[in-house]
């Protein structure tokens, strides 16, 4: 008897025939809580998502790895872990094609929770862990690979420092030996949440301090060599809170830095747009004083097609305060921005965006709609045509209560449909060719699809409704 694997998918995309889809989106997950804090592109054009998953693994959550096929499926997940909770906050591909993860755990280490790094090799598999940390809480947020081929995390530690928590900065050579180890801070708080290499070949984090201006905290620069010294700082922010998420430099040296600001009126977070030059001058700040309820920018970075342009991404509640996924695309003064919104019935959580190499987007964070029965990692894929649209027109969820039901019956595919509107099912290969129509009648209740002569591999399945709906199955013919 052949094996045929059905796994739920919803996709609109826009593509060439024969082509991978530029732009789209998809959700995965299991039973219970998932959610992507970081994708990237991958070096075999692919993606890798980091986040945390209480669906599968050995504890209350783990970290949780994915590779998603240039398609938008994915082609493994790997979780690592214990028996506590375990995130992954950010993940890099290493030149070898491995990985390497940075997030928190209190499964393992010395203290209530400790930064906690994981690396792999190109297939998930794991090389080796690490945690740093001592009797309190030890956070790590952001990593990337030096310029000498070491990797740096930013985080925060409440067990050393000077203050009540501070900044925290490791570095780690490839095969897990802590080079050095470094805290940022005064009497009060301060955290490191993002950290990239410079373009001239140094490195700088964001975060913010309540130990030096504002008391309530004010966004904090730091600019450091390969060693952990201090090249320069910046401390910027006003009256209330303003914090940095995520930074970016730009190809003409300017730094570009996502976060959010509160003011003392009003203690819910704003978006926060901000840029300085590479020698710390301040250049533009923009706030989102239009939007109710929290919100905040969460990821920024830069674009490879138009490179007067940045991409944010937020969560921003709308009518009823749902919360949405937006995407704003800016020009570098900071001004006429475009939103590219996205998202199904119910909330929509993005964290992370990154620069494509074909001038499009890829975000990631976790969705409640199309399905989910708790939160599912989300996963969108913007084409460059994102310049020009406002929303990602045409993403639909799949029809509610007209969901068919698929089974394998020996060497056929039974579809049985629950709703007697259907017009047509197609079975398409994955190159996008339709290789077989089946017009459906009114009175049917039940197509039965013989798979004996069909190559094995993998196949979709369209279900087209006569009110333009479309309902999209993925179908592994083995």
């Amino acid at each position: 008897m052949r094996k045929i694997f059905l796994i739920h998918f919803i996709v609109f995309s826009v593509t060439l025939f024969g082509q991978a889809p530029k732009r789209f989106f998809t959700k995965f997950g299991g039973y219970g809580v998932d959610i992507g804090y970081s994708g990237k592109p991958t070096l075999d054009r692919h993606y890798i998502v980091s986040g945390s998953t209480s669906s599968y693994g050995a504890g209350n959550t783990d970290v949780y790895l994915v590779k998603v096929d240039s398609m938008g499926f994915p082609i493994w997940e790997k979780t690592f872990g214990g028996f506590g909770n375990d995130v992954g906050r950010s993940v890099i591909q290493l030149p070898d094609s491995g990985y390497v993860i940075a997030g928190f755990t209190n499964s393992f280490g010395a203290g209530g929770y400790d930064a906690y790094i994981v690396k792999t090799d190109k297939n998930g598999n794991l090389i080796w862990q690490k945690t740093f940390g001592g009797l309190d809480w030890d956070f790590a947020y952001d990593l990337v690979l030096a310029p000498d081929g070491d990797i740096i995390v930013c985080g925060n530690t409440s067990s050393s420092g000077a203050g009540k928590k501070d900044g925290l900065l490791l570095k780690y050579d490839l095969l897990g030996n802590l080079v050095w180890q470094k805290t940022i801070g005064g009497i009060e708080n301060e955290e490191l949440r993002s950290v990239i290499k410079t373009n001239d070949n140094f490195l700088a984090t964001v975060g913010y301090t309540e130990s030096n201006g504002d008391i309530n905290g004010d966004v904090y620069f730091y600019k450091f060599d390969l060693g952990g010294n201090t090249i320069f700082y910046n401390i910027t922010g006003g009256p209330g809170k303003d914090y940095a998420n995520d930074i970016v430099q730009k190809f003409n040296n300017d730094y570009v830095i996502c976060g959010a600001k509160t003011f003392t009126v009003d203690p819910d977070p704003i978006g926060l747009m901000y840029s300085m030059s590479s020698t710390g001058a301040f250049l533009w700040e923009y706030y989102d004083l239009l939007s109710v309820g929290k919100n905040e920018f969460f990821s920024v970075t830069n674009s490879y097609q138009n490179t007067g342009f940045n991409a944010y991404v937020r969560s921003r509640p709308i009518s009823g305060f749902k919360l949405q996924a937006d995407m704003y695309i800016g020009l570098y003064m900071g001004y006429n921005y475009k939103l590219n919104a996205s998202g199904g019935s119910e909330d929509e959580y993005v964290y992370s965006v990154e620069a494509l190499a074909d001038g499009g987007f890829v975000s990631v964070g976790s969705t409640l709609s199309f399905g989910s029965i708790g939160e599912d990692v989300y996963l969108i894929r913007h084409d460059s045509t994102v310049y020009n649209y406002s929303s990602v027109v045409g993403v639909k969820e799949n029809p509610k209560n007209k969901k068919p039901y698929i089974f394998q019956n020996d060497d056929k595919v039974n579809v049985f449909f629950t709703d007697k509107n259907v017009s047509s099912l197609e079975l398409i290969d994955i190159n996008g060719k339709i290789i077989n129509t089946f017009l459906i009648r009114q009175e049917e209740e039940e197509l039965k699809i013989d798979v004996t002569q069909i190559p094995g591999s993998v196949y979709f399945m369209r279900v087209r409704f006569k009110d333009g709906q479309i309902y999209n199955k993925k179908l592994i013919i083995n």
